[in-house]
């Protein structure tokens, strides 16, 4: 809510808005909530909201959502439900002339033909261009002579699973120190120019406390969080359903 930050916030499926003016913001942005508007999908502009509640609570105004029955939003989708997905059907903002593109840090696309909605690369040179513009950033270098990236790899090498055809073609994992959300801007060296952030967690930031003398705490994944929860919790899962295994 950029005109009114820090004077509302989210609690579970409903915002509170601390102001009347607040409270008037939220309403006005949700009420014409639509992928385009939120900046998901430019070309499509159904509604997503069906209608808002505002309860007055000690001084504060609570706005719940109430999404259409088409679109499920932040809750778990029945059978019949379609979940907003966030895909893309123009690329308003991506030159027609343009070789690959990043919307997510480190997360390249090339601008496929066939499957971008301008692709400017042929099908047959997908291969050689992935190629290109993968070693160009593995050589890519900070200004004082240090590699850009840790790791380049490519779709095949990064991901697996039942969506791994969405996945990006290139994934850039950055050294200490580089950000890869920084802006490009015209002819300007991204690399030199220090942003607002003193601070920033680096790419392997995950920290795993467990307080359990029978815990497994050797080879340790992501993937064994979701099992470890669910034991802790004493719930029964289905095995074969996680990559992961239980550290308890």
């Amino acid at each position: 809510m950029a005109r009114v930050e820090g004077a509302a916030y989210v609690d579970g499926d409903a915002i509170v808005a601390l102001t009347e003016d607040a409270r008037d913001d939220v309403v006005d942005r949700l009420g014409d909530a639509t992928p385009a508007s939120l900046g998901v999908d430019r070309a499509d502009t159904a509604a997503l909201v069906g209608g808002l509640t505002v309860t007055e609570d000690d001084g504060a105004y609570r706005v719940t959502v109430e999404p259409t029955a088409e679109t499920a939003l932040g809750a778990d989708p029945g059978p019949e439900t379609e979940v907003l997905e966030y895909t893309h059907t123009e690329l308003g903002d991506i030159a027609d002339e343009a070789t690959a593109y990043s919307l997510i840090p480190g997360r390249i696309y090339l601008n496929l033909d066939g499957r971008e909605p301008r692709g400017s690369v042929p099908e047959d040179e997908y291969e050689a261009v992935r190629s290109e513009l993968a070693a160009a950033l593995r050589e890519m270098e900070g200004p004082e002579g240090r590699p850009v990236a840790s790791q380049v790899v490519t779709r095949a090498e990064a991901f697996r699973g039942d969506h791994a055809d969405i996945a990006p073609d290139i994934v850039v994992v950055p050294n200490h120190g580089f950000d890869l959300k920084s802006g490009f801007k015209g002819n300007k060296d991204p690399f030199v120019e220090h942003g607002a952030r003193n601070g920033m967690h680096s790419f392997d930031n995950a920290t795993l406390a467990i307080d359990d003398d029978a815990a497994r705490i050797d080879d340790v994944d992501l993937y064994d969080i979701a099992p470890t929860i669910l034991d802790l919790m004493d719930i029964d899962y289905e095995r074969g359903e996680f990559d992961g295994s239980s550290l308890v």
